[in-house]
């Protein structure tokens, strides 16, 4: 099959009747993304059920293009002599840009989870590529990680004042 071809046939199966269509289709491989993200972190955190308690909850966000919608957050409780809790809300699958502190704007995500505890912050970006979905990582201090078990731990220590 020539390249003209094989392009041609790309564009038909992505196809779509109307902007709402399409519109709804990225909504609701983001929610799915974010449903992912959350089993991947209970997943990571399974062996610290005694010390952790993680709740599950949806919210609501607002985009301009989607307008309201649901979608799943989570908090992550620590049962230590200094409980605190970890707030894991998505922000919005659309993204401008995110400046990390002294770095460059990181732009092409298409997507935000903000994990929050007191007025620490790190920020999960989602990018599409070839179909895969990445995360990746950026906390306050301008650290940048490609999310994996050891960056999220990373991330929690930090958020928790445990580094």
């Amino acid at each position: 099959m020539s390249k003209m071809n094989a392009l041609l046939k790309k564009l038909a199966a992505d196809q779509v009747v109307t902007v709402e269509e399409a519109l709804e289709r990225q909504k609701t491989e983001w929610i799915d993304d974010l449903r992912r993200l959350f089993d991947q972190i209970r997943e990571w955190l399974a062996p610290g059920s005694g010390s952790l308690v993680i709740a599950e909850h949806e919210i609501e966000i607002a985009e301009e293009d989607l307008g309201p919608y649901r979608v799943p957050a989570m908090t992550i409780r620590v049962r230590t002599g200094h409980p605190r809790t970890v707030h894991v809300e998505p922000k919005g699958m659309r993204v401008v840009g995110v400046v990390g502190v002294g770095e460059r704007r990181l732009l092409g995500a298409s997507g935000r989870v903000d994990l929050t505890c007191g007025p620490s912050r790190a920020i999960l970006l989602r990018f599409l590529d070839a179909g895969a979905t990445k995360w990746k990582l950026v906390l306050d201090d301008g650290t940048k990680e490609n999310l994996a078990s050891d960056s999220f731990a990373m991330a929690l220590a930090f958020l928790l004042d445990l580094e």
